[in-house]
């Protein structure tokens, strides 16, 4: 779900498509809140992952459902705003 939202916001993924992959998913395998400490977490340990290139988040996103875009660059800023998506979709439910 926060890599087809990436998607969305960096390789012009459409907001359809978007919606499709996340209610996809949702429905196949729910969602776990995250909460503010785990948001962190998650993004220190990111931060000292494989793909981190020259100091920089590198991703491998979509243009579309089969069409991979590889090693595109994402700042903490874009990461964090992801996983406030993910979250904002729980509280849809």
């Amino acid at each position: 779900i926060c890599a087809a939202y990436l998607s969305s916001q960096k390789t012009g993924l459409s907001s359809d498509d978007m919606q499709s992959i996340a209610a996809y998913l949702r429905q196949g395998y729910g969602q776990v809140p995250v909460d503010p400490a785990s948001k962190a977490r998650m993004l220190e340990m990111m931060i000292h992952d494989k793909k981190v290139l020259d100091g920089q988040l590198h991703f491998t996103l979509i243009s579309k459902p089969g069409t991979p875009v590889l090693n595109v660059k994402c700042d903490p800023g874009e990461v964090s705003d992801t996983l406030d998506y993910y979250d904002r979709l729980s509280s849809d439910t």
